[in-house]
């Protein structure tokens, strides 16, 4: 899962960064280092990104 996947799906769904990283327990620098990969995201991080942005998690296999 690529950052730049993570902020087309994020955009799709009308989701703003803020928003996201409150999904997520994280501060928004957080999202925007992810979706610039800048950060390398744990299993669990890239489990939790999955279901916060409603996708299909057999398209995103961990």
């Amino acid at each position: 899962m690529r950052g730049a996947d993570i902020s087309a799906a994020r955009r799709q769904k009308g989701i703003s960064q803020r928003e996201l990283a409150q999904r997520l327990g994280r501060s928004q620098s957080w999202v925007r280092d992810v979706e610039n990969d800048r950060l390398q995201i744990s299993l669990n991080d890239r489990q939790r990104l999955i279901k916060a942005l409603y996708l299909d998690p057999r398209q995103h296999q961990v």
